[in-house]
């Protein structure tokens, strides 16, 4: 009983719920990985947007991203990562709930005439588990 009067009081108190305040991002959706290409270790950190819109998201620690929200027609899908060079897919289309989009990207060459920005590139060294997914050790 007192469950459902802290609720009651949570409503009125105007504290948004799933419905009122929390902003749901529908339609399609385009997942997959980010892993460094010489390592093969999954990437934390990189940015994946999809070019020419404001749809983005970053990749978890396990290398693994969510892009909700991205257009209906063909687009051009963006990775980047300090330290990293750049990598686009062009022509994605997400009609498929299970469309999937991995990236392996090449550190970037070293430009001494460039800012030089601290970069930690990945040390533990990563194998396939038996599930068929990154691991390190």
């Amino acid at each position: 009983m007192r469950g459902r009067v802290l609720l009651a009081a949570a409503l009125l108190a105007g504290i948004p719920s799933t419905a009122q305040g929390q902003r749901t991002t529908t339609g399609p959706m385009v997942s997959g990985r980010v892993f460094d290409d010489i390592t093969s270790c999954p990437l934390r950190g990189a940015v994946l947007s999809a070019v020419g819109t404001s749809t983005r998201t970053t990749s978890d620690a396990q290398g693994r991203y969510y892009l909700r929200g991205v257009p209906g027609s063909a687009f051009t899908l963006q990775a980047s990562l300090n330290g990293y060079a750049t990598q686009t897919s062009e022509g994605v289309l997400a009609t498929d709930p299970d469309t999937r989009v991995d990236f392996s990207l090449e550190r970037a060459p070293s430009d001494s005439t460039a800012k030089r920005t601290a970069v930690r590139y990945p040390v533990a060294k990563c194998v396939l588990d038996r599930r068929d997914s990154l691991t390190t050790r």
